[in-house]
């Protein structure tokens, strides 16, 4: 999954989980905040 198609979804509110992404080799997880749109990274692991 690429940033393009990352920000498309987080823009949509609601939150991604993208642990043990075997594209990128890192163990991310992202909350997306409903009112401002901003994104939290909470872990980023290689």
């Amino acid at each position: 999954m690429d940033d393009k198609n990352l920000k498309k979804i987080l823009n949509k509110g609601g939150s991604v989980d993208l642990s043990g992404n075997r594209l990128t080799g890192y163990n991310i997880k992202l909350i997306c905040n409903y009112i401002s749109g901003n994104v939290i990274v909470i872990s980023l692991e290689k």
